[in-house]
């Protein structure tokens, strides 16, 4: 805002007495205008009457879109990012595995069921009910529900390497909250899924699920709530403590299933 004293009444005479400077102040706007600007001269030890006010006028602008400030991400680190979340991940709390392929990671999950005697392994997405199937895990299993279960295998949707927290959809978050849900959960992720900031993850949810709220599962803060991050709402994944993530260096194939 820039503020201008107009040339009336008491200001005429006390220019008399004072030389007053006058400044050209160049503001930034989309027309690009100059407005007069007016600089207090200089009156060391005289006094100055103030019966009669002076009179001002303000002129208000925008800064043009272009010097409004914008989330930067170019700049961001992008390499390493699996070593990245990997060490803040741990240090929260998970449980973290790297596998090259997908058979691998079934062979994983069929050797923590083996060590924590798990009598079933539940999973609602078909992608990794199909891996179970081609992989010879848990073939034949009928009459486990969730409630049922010792643990839960599922996918997410973005990784965040900076604090090492996952990014859920809907359905993959509700199901945490859920009374009889099991105390431990696997996560399995693709390399590529990977984003340094929470601001990156947002975008990269937002391409894949335009009319969803997102969900964060931070261990460090695993609690209800929700936030605002980039005038986006997010919704905070609360569940169980006991949390593995198996990252994968194999895009994991859609399941066909109806």
């Amino acid at each position: 805002m820039v503020t201008e004293v107009e040339n009336k009444g008491l200001l005429s005479s006390f220019k008399s007495l004072f030389k007053s400077e006058k400044s050209k102040a160049y503001i930034a706007a989309e027309d690009e205008s100059y407005v007069e600007e007016y600089v207090r001269p200089s009156a060391v030890g005289t006094e100055i009457s103030t019966s009669e006010p002076m009179s001002t006028r303000t002129v208000m602008f925008d800064p043009p879109k272009s010097q409004k400030s914008t989330p930067v991400l170019d700049d961001l680190p992008s390499e390493n990012l699996d070593i990245l979340f990997a060490e803040n991940f741990i240090e929260s709390g998970g449980k973290f595995m790297f596998c090259e392929t997908l058979a691998d990671t079934i062979e994983q999950i069929k050797l923590l069921a083996e060590t924590n005697e798990w009598a079933h392994v539940f999973t609602w997405e078909n992608e990794i009910k199909d891996a179970f199937c081609e992989y010879d895990f848990q073939k034949g299993a009928i009459g486990y529900t969730i409630e049922k279960s010792n643990a839960t295998a599922c996918l997410c949707e973005v990784l965040i390497a900076e604090n090492g927290t996952l990014v859920l959809n809907s359905k993959q978050s509700s199901r945490r909250r859920l009374p009889g849900f099991p105390k431990t959960q696997i996560f399995i992720a693709q390399s590529n899924q990977i984003c340094y900031s929470l601001s990156q993850a947002l975008i990269k949810f937002g391409g894949e699920y335009k009319d969803e709220i997102p969900s964060i599962l931070n261990l460090k803060a695993n609690t209800k709530g929700n936030f605002y991050h980039d005038n986006q709402l997010v919704f905070k994944a609360d569940g169980p403590d006991d949390v593995y993530l198996i990252l994968v260096d194999q895009v994991i194939p859609k399941s066909t299933r109806v």
